[in-house]
């Protein structure tokens, strides 16, 4: 298994891709838009998450988007402490898939 470098660290391709989402806001992004949608460790950076996304499901990536979700979320003038999430949306190529997530 191959072992991805980053700031002089190395980490096994599964400990930083953690598990796609699937919800109907990303069910409705894959069927428009050939999007999917995965759950990432927050040490992980975009040329590395499209460096390891196309060496596991050898597929040809056109873009990535990365959304991080903020620690505290502010709901009514009260602060609500979540743990930060890190997702990265990525847009395949019209013709490609990714098996088993959604079929």
């Amino acid at each position: 298994m191959k072992n991805f470098c980053s700031n002089n660290q190395t980490y096994l391709p599964f400990s930083l891709l953690k598990y796609p989402v699937v919800t109907e806001k990303s069910w409705k992004a894959y069927r428009q838009n050939n999007q999917y949608t995965f759950l990432v460790s927050k040490n992980l950076k975009k040329p590395l998450a499209k460096l390891l996304l196309e060496t596991i499901f050898e597929i040809k990536i056109k873009k990535i988007r990365v959304l991080i979700s903020p620690k505290k979320l502010n709901i009514l003038k009260r602060y609500i402490k979540r743990p930060m999430i890190k997702k990265i949306m990525i847009t395949l190529s019209q013709n490609q898939k990714i098996k088993n997530i959604f079929d």
